[in-house]
């Protein structure tokens, strides 16, 4: 019983954030969205410097497009912790999707140093240089993302449509068979299909 679990955990020491947001992530894991924000804000309630909390109010705000909250919760989750590599990378997003490209950029150039590894980095500094009209750095970047998650769609899709406005000599089989593969990852993919069909248009 989730209500009697709650109980115990908060019952204890309710005026602590940690089992508040422990609550609230075992919320969003059965499908309980708007309980598992009440229990984030409780957490922040009860200790407004509480990093966690803050990050994932600005995670599930990400989620449901409230872009200046998401960006509030997860500038003030770094605030209270500087190396919260998630927070940055989940506010680069944010900042890439209201076209707030420097700022994106000021967010992904650290973590392309602490997360090398990490596919959607590459992938969203490659946005961001897209916004800012640096078509070869975001090829690069796109390629890079392909090259760490090749099984990543929209991956596949970004380095496709980025390939398509290159211009290289070798781009049109490189293009087309990155379109194929995100439609094959993605079925019915409808940024794909357009693309594609626009592809076919142009050959």
């Amino acid at each position: 019983n989730l209500g009697l679990q709650r109980r115990r955990a908060v019952g204890a020491d309710p005026l602590q954030p940690a089992p508040h947001n422990n609550l609230g992530l075992l919320y969003l894991q059965i499908g309980r969205p708007d309980e598992a924000m009440g229990e984030f804000h409780m957490a922040v309630a009860a200790d407004p410097r509480y990093a966690p909390a803050h990050y994932n109010l600005g995670v599930n705000y990400r989620s449901a497009r409230l872009y200046d909250r998401a960006e509030a919760s997860l500038s003030a989750a770094l605030r209270e912790d500087a190396g919260h590599r998630m927070a940055r990378y989940h506010r680069g997003f944010v900042r890439v999707l209201t076209e707030r490209y420097d700022e994106a950029l000021a967010d992904f150039k650290p973590l392309l140093r602490a997360m090398p590894e990490r596919a959607g980095v590459h992938y969203g500094y490659g946005l961001a240089l897209q916004g800012k009209g640096d078509a070869p750095g975001a090829l690069r970047a796109f390629a890079e993302a392909v090259r760490l998650e090749p099984d990543n769609p929209e991956y596949r899709l970004d380095y496709g449509a980025a390939l398509l406005r290159s211009g290289r000599p070798d781009a049109p089989v490189q293009v087309e068979r990155e379109l194929r593969k995100a439609l094959e990852l993605a079925p019915g993919f409808p940024r794909a299909v357009y693309l594609l069909a626009l592809f076919y248009d142009d050959a």
